[in-house]
């Protein structure tokens, strides 16, 4: 491999940036510059775009976003952009011995570029890099994460890979009469995520106001769509935010109203999603996530591919090491009390 070189890219690079998160085999919307300037908008926080050089074409290179906080500067992962790590070139008509060597080179490389400028650093993997030896090398951090992965080419297959109860309640709830609104306001979803919370005792990962910035961003980027299930009466049981971007969506933000019964609304408003995400020639639904126990079966029920991914830290120092994880106790503790 040729001298690898390291570049921090400018705005107006941006769009060779988009280009190669296009081509590369762990690029979502989640990494481009588009969702940059959503997350700018929303949160007021710095943006780079870091790339290895092999010769003048990007081997390797990340999208993230970074704060001061206590004085230490801090690459932080941001609620609701999952897949925000290390993107790889494609590289086609190599042994996989090659290609892994030659992705080992240009990672360390970015990485210890990386950890020369933060004293913190987390982010998280795309599901497709499984490989961590250059971060545990570096004396990384990693913490494994799950998440359900569905395929929409081919319906009568997602249908029979359902469970036979979830097959039987969305028939159920087929009966009921309900019908599925699709809108770009995500007020009312907002309001019932907000009473799930205040249900379970526990203050929301964003304020209200935050969340409805962020939603309003993304839908103002044409990213964001809200699915709502109404009975006949006119009363909206459950809601859906889903991101879709070309041939993925990802399942955002949900709610359920609480205070209506459970007529199997919610598992009859995800199949009708499928159906009409796959008739627009959407490949994919990421369920972005199957980490929490009163969740997990719900979405395993869909019969979804179990997709590992990784979430990955570093620390500059043990002292450093102590702070994040003192501040993460209080942050758990805050969202209780």
């Amino acid at each position: 491999m040729p001298e690898l070189s390291f570049q921090r890219l400018s705005e107006s690079e941006y769009p060779i940036w988009d280009s190669f998160v296009v081509s590369s085999p762990q690029g979502t919307v989640f990494n481009t510059s588009r969702w940059a300037s959503i997350i700018k908008h929303v949160f007021g926080i710095q943006h780079e775009v870091y790339v290895v050089r092999d010769g003048n074409e990007i081997a390797a290179g990340i999208s993230f976003f970074h704060k001061m906080r206590a004085g230490l500067r801090v690459v932080t992962r941001l609620p609701l952009t999952p897949y925000n790590g290390i993107l790889f070139r494609a590289v086609h008509g190599e042994k996989p011995q090659k290609v892994s060597s030659h992705q080992f080179e240009a990672l360390s490389f970015l990485l210890a570029n990386v950890e020369r400028e933060f004293q913190f650093v987390h982010f998280s993997l795309h599901p497709s890099l499984t490989d961590l030896r250059p971060f545990t090398w570096r004396h990384w951090y990693s913490l494994p994460q799950y998440t359900y992965v569905n395929v929409l080419t081919d319906l009568s297959y997602t249908w029979e890979n359902f469970s036979s109860s979830l097959r039987r309640k969305i028939h159920r709830a087929e009966e009921m009469g309900f019908s599925i609104h699709q809108k770009d306001d995500a007020n009312f979803l907002l309001k019932l995520q907000d009473s799930s919370y205040k249900k379970a005792r526990m203050k929301p990962v964003l304020p209200y106001s935050v969340c409805q910035r962020y939603c309003d961003a993304a839908v103002r980027a044409r990213l964001l769509r809200v699915y709502s299930i109404v009975d006949r009466e006119g009363n909206v049981h459950a809601e859906r935010a889903v991101i879709v971007d070309g041939d993925h969506a990802y399942d955002w933000i949900a709610g359920t109203n609480l205070q209506l019964e459970d007529e199997h609304a919610n598992q009859l408003l995800v199949w009708e999603i499928f159906k009409r995400l796959s008739a627009e020639g959407v490949q994919t639904f990421d369920f972005l996530g199957a980490n929490t126990p009163s969740i997990v079966e719900f979405k395993r029920a869909f019969g979804g591919e179990l997709q590992c991914y990784f979430e990955v830290r570093y620390f500059s120092s043990a002292f450093i090491h102590t702070l994040v994880f003192l501040n993460q106790r209080w942050q758990r503790w805050r969202r209780r009390t």
